[in-house]
C-alpha cells in the first residue's frame, strides 16, 4: 500500500480502513503488488465530495486489467455502506472511487 505524493490522511473517518484493506487484497488478487491511493481529502473533487469530509478516496487502477470486476468484488467485500464506482475509464485521471456512505445511519 502507498500514498500518492500529497495525499492528506488527516481527518479520514476509520470505517475507510476497512475498504483500504480489502481494496490492497483485491488489487494483489488482480495482480497489482501495492495498490496507490491518488487522492483523499485533497485534489480537486466536487463541491459536495465527501472527499472533504475524510469519507472517500481514490485508487490508481490506470493500466489495471479487468478493473470492472475488480470493483465488483471489493464491493462484495466492503458491503452496502461503501459506494465504489470506476471513473474516468481510458482517461489520464482514470481511477476507482471509494466511499463511505452509511445506508440509514447517521454518519
Amino acid at each position: 500500500m502507498s500514498l500518492k505524493a500529497g495525499v492528506k490522511l488527516t481527518g479520514l473517518h476509520p470505517e475507510l480502513l476497512v475498504a483500504w484493506i480489502e481494496a490492497r487484497a483485491v488489487w494483489q488478487k488482480f495482480g497489482v503488488e501495492d495498490a496507490v491511493m491518488t487522492s483523499c481529502r485533497d485534489g480537486v473533487h466536487m463541491r459536495a465530495s465527501k472527499h472533504f469530509l475524510g469519507l472517500a478516496f481514490d485508487l490508481r487502477c490506470k493500466g489495471m486489467e479487468n478493473v470492472e470486476e475488480a470493483v465488483r468484488q471489493l464491493k462484495k467485500r466492503c458491503g452496502l455502506d461503501f459506494d465504489i464506482i470506476h471513473e474516468s475509464a481510458g482517461l489520464d485521471n482514470e481511477h476507482v472511487h471509494v466511499e463511505y456512505d452509511p445506508k440509514g445511519e447517521p454518519v
